[in-house]
């Protein structure tokens, strides 16, 4: 992964003269992480990606999760809509039972990843059904405004 990284950026930079290229891991690291989890972030990270792209949801009682499809169901040990779940029932399935070596991983909540980014990477946020009045406070939390595309 580190080489298709490193060679992806190189050929953009030559091609555009040398030119800063932003690496963007997109759902984090998830050719071999399962992707939207904190060890697809953290791999990301420490690839030393420029920026990290994640699909943020609300659940039934507010709670905002890192998860791309409006479903559960590709991506976890469970079935049902994320915006007709509980936070503790989404935090109860299992994100890594489709990855080996991954059993056990969380779905991680838009906290987590925010803290873990922080001075490391900016956040390329996909808001899927999110105000933006939430967006803009948990940025601000988190001291990421400044490193947040949305």
């Amino acid at each position: 992964m580190e080489r298709r990284l490193f060679l992806a950026s190189a050929a953009a930079a030559w091609l555009q003269g040398g030119a800063k290229v932003d690496v963007i891991a997109h759902r984090g690291e998830h050719m071999e992480c399962p992707e939207n989890t904190m060890p697809a972030i953290e791999k990301a990270i420490a690839l030393g990606v420029d920026w990290v792209e994640l699909a943020v949801r609300t659940t039934k009682d507010g709670h905002f999760v890192v998860m791309h499809n409006n479903t559960v169901d590709a991506t976890t040990d469970g079935k049902g809509e994320v915006a007709e779940m509980t936070l503790a029932e989404i935090r109860a399935l299992d994100a890594g039972v489709r990855r080996k070596g991954f059993v056990g991983t969380r779905v991680p909540t838009l906290d987590e990843a925010l803290a873990a980014l922080k001075g490391k990477a900016g956040l390329y946020f996909d808001a899927k059904r999110i105000s933006a009045e939430a967006i803009v406070g948990s940025l601000k939390k988190h001291g990421m405004v400044e490193r947040c595309v949305v």
